[in-house]
């Protein structure tokens, strides 16, 4: 049990240290602050992008910690977990759609 409290409280802190609360100037396509670890993002079109998404680090943490949590690795999975709630703890959490220039 202390191994994945341990596990979950090292997934916060190395997301927060990583991604940090970013503040100054915008990137000019996906106008998100510029960050120490850059963010994912996909973008979506024909011939040109003409769709930005957001992939938030809640998003694949969420999906690797299933992925874990399905193999029986219980510490793999509580250290996404822990990026996961991190992820949660930002007011664009659910903000996917990115509104383009």
């Amino acid at each position: 049990m202390l191994a994945l409290l341990i596990s979950l409280f090292l997934g916060i802190i190395l997301a927060e240290i990583i991604t940090g609360r970013p503040e100054g100037p915008t990137s000019a396509l996906t106008n998100y602050p510029n960050q120490k670890f850059p963010s994912l993002f996909l973008g979506l079109g024909v011939s040109n992008i003409e769709h930005i998404y957001h992939v938030h680090h809640w998003m694949w943490s969420l999906f690797i910690s299933l992925i874990m949590f399905g193999a029986g690795q219980l510490e793999i999975t509580a250290f996404f977990l822990g990026i996961c709630f991190q992820g949660l703890t930002y007011e664009d959490r659910f903000h996917i759609k990115v509104e383009s220039h």
